[in-house]
């Protein structure tokens, strides 16, 4: 089985649940979208002989495992922070998704006006419980940059990128299914 010479850096990034986005700024993880486009049949084959699954998304590829009962529970527990995460954010704006670009400034200014934005974001736990709107929103889009759902692509207006591996949340959030009591 011939592989690509970034196999390393290819699973590195994807081993720590990052994902590897086709719509990236950065030219690296640009090259590395590529390669695994053009070879995600032997990468796929060689992950899964060492216990991982690679996974294409739409326009993004991760990682997943097989979970024991602790990290399903782990697991759970995230969800329901990105369901409110993304609650948030698209209160924000209907529209934010791949290929949004914001800054934490836009949202914090939004949340001086709209009361449902307001009380969404002071209803999110983040770290360092700040009680500024400003830090509060930019802790939690440097949490999505972190799990490589957004990008900074201007250092000057700290403007981000809404990255393809968005689309992950929305689809975990699409198809969770709510049964009808009555």
């Amino acid at each position: 089985m011939k592989l690509p010479v970034q196999t390393p850096e290819i699973f590195h990034r994807l081993s720590r649940g990052l994902f590897i986005s086709s719509n990236t700024t950065d030219r690296e993880q640009e090259q590395l979208y590529q390669i695994i486009e053009t070879h995600f049949e032997e990468l796929e084959r060689y992950f899964r002989i060492i216990q991982f699954r690679l996974n294409k998304g739409d326009e993004y590829y991760y990682f997943s495992r097989e979970l024991n009962r602790s990290s399903l529970e782990d697991k759970l527990e995230r969800a329901y922070r990105y369901i409110d995460v993304l609650d948030f954010f698209k209160t924000f704006d209907p529209a934010f998704g791949s290929g949004f670009r914001f800054s934490p400034d836009q949202i914090a200014q939004k949340c001086k006006v709209d009361t449902e934005l307001r009380t969404k974001l002071d209803s999110l736990k983040t770290k360092g419980q700040s009680e500024n709107r400003l830090d509060k929103v930019r802790t939690l889009v440097k949490s999505l940059e972190k799990e490589s759902f957004v990008e900074l692509i201007d250092k000057l207006q700290e403007t981000y990128l809404v990255l393809a591996s968005f689309s992950y949340l929305e689809l975990l959030i699409d198809r969770i299914q709510i049964e009808d009591e009555s």
